[in-house]
């Protein structure tokens, strides 16, 4: 479901899980406010330029894959946004000398926070 308050601003619903598995590159001057009642499975890239906002909030856990981010250290933000998650906010990171940068706001009751 999504309802289209003004210009440029949504609020989506989804009862279920969902799951990125494309870069998902939010338009300029959007505001944008998912509210998950699953999980969020983050499999790529989520660009949000200045002045947009894009705010995941999640009854279950937000689980961001390693294949989010370059393989050397980069100073390019890979993951922008605000996520909420009742759940634990996953960010699994199966090689350690991968690096990756997040720009991001978290809220979360449990942090698993594998990346550095």
């Amino acid at each position: 479901m999504e309802i289209t308050l003004a210009s440029g601003t949504k609020v989506c619903y989804s009862s279920g899980d969902i799951s990125i598995n494309n870069d998902l590159n939010i338009s300029g001057n959007t505001k944008i406010v998912v509210l998950i009642g699953g999980n969020l499975n983050i499999n790529k890239k989520i660009t949000v330029p200045v002045g947009s906002c894009l705010a995941f909030i999640v009854k279950g856990d937000i689980k961001i894959s390693g294949n989010v981010g370059d393989k050397l250290f980069s100073t390019t933000p890979h993951l922008q946004g605000v996520y909420i998650a009742d759940g634990i906010i996953d960010t699994y990171q199966p090689n350690p000398r991968r690096g990756e940068w997040f720009q991001a706001s978290w809220g979360w009751p449990f942090l698993c926070q594998r990346r550095i």
